[in-house]
């Protein structure tokens, strides 16, 4: 019947006296919601149970929950006490975040269990710059910064680097470098570069950003002589008077 709806064949689905119990298994698989549940209704005997089931509170954070209601499922289900339910509707959807949300803020046993299952289904489901950023949450800068580049997310590894304030092996701050070029982002590589104190690769770094924004025409400034003015500052403010002046007056040539 729903290929009925997806075809514009019907407008809606429609159910014919099912009872709450009935309701809630087909809520359970249904991926559209039935508008109507068709009672039958004599004056001698009125169905009033049907009724009552259908405006339980499962019953209607399901129904919330197809027409994406996620706000007002949760809501329903933590009125009623139902953490367990809150928690189990938001990861069979995969919704790790707001699993975990729910289960520390109602301090609930499961919580870092949670945090290990969603962490494993990141790797399991190839998200792995999505997995650095949960590592890097938990401070585990080395692990992030590898599944950052794991993850095709250089720009994320390089800012662990420049923010944590860590120390980290040349190899490794080379990898990040390199896969900051060859993604094209010469300006981070360049930045990269100078945070290491590394001023030579940071003006090829540059370098190789001017000349691409010359070619295509995409900016007008001369990054070329600003980069030369900045490093000329940073060895100034260093001490490094014969360094700095090399690099003042490549800037005006």
């Amino acid at each position: 019947m729903e290929s009925l709806v997806d075809d514009g064949l019907v407008r809606a689905i429609g159910v014919s006296n099912f009872s709450g119990t009935k309701l809630k298994d087909l809520l359970e698989t249904a991926r559209i919601k039935p508008a109507v549940n068709q009672t039958s209704a004599v004056l001698w005997k009125i169905r009033t149970s049907v009724a009552k089931e259908f405006q339980s509170y499962d019953v209607q954070a399901k129904l919330a929950v197809l027409n994406g209601d996620w706000t007002q499922a949760e809501q329903l289900l933590l009125a009623h006490g139902g953490v367990d339910g809150a928690v189990s509707m938001y990861t069979e959807a995969h919704r790790w975040q707001d699993a975990i949300r729910v289960a520390e803020t109602h301090h609930h046993e499961e919580a870092e269990s949670l945090k290990k299952s969603h962490y494993q289904w990141l790797l399991e489901t190839g998200q792995e710059a999505e997995a650095g950023a949960v590592k890097e949450a938990d401070g585990d800068y080395l692990a992030a910064i590898s599944l950052y580049l794991k993850g095709c997310s250089p720009s994320k590894a390089a800012q662990v680097v420049t923010s944590s304030g860590g120390s980290y092996e040349l190899g490794l701050l080379d990898s990040i470098c390199a896969a900051l070029e060859k993604s094209g982002l010469h300006e981070k590589a360049g930045d990269l570069y100078e945070h290491l104190r590394r001023f030579e690769e940071a003006k090829e770094a540059f370098r190789s950003l001017y000349t691409l924004n010359a070619r295509g025409s995409l900016r007008s400034k001369d990054l070329l002589g600003d980069t030369h003015i900045h490093l000329a500052q940073k060895l100034e403010s260093d001490g490094d008077l014969r360094e700095a002046e090399k690099h003042y007056t490549a800037a005006e040539e």
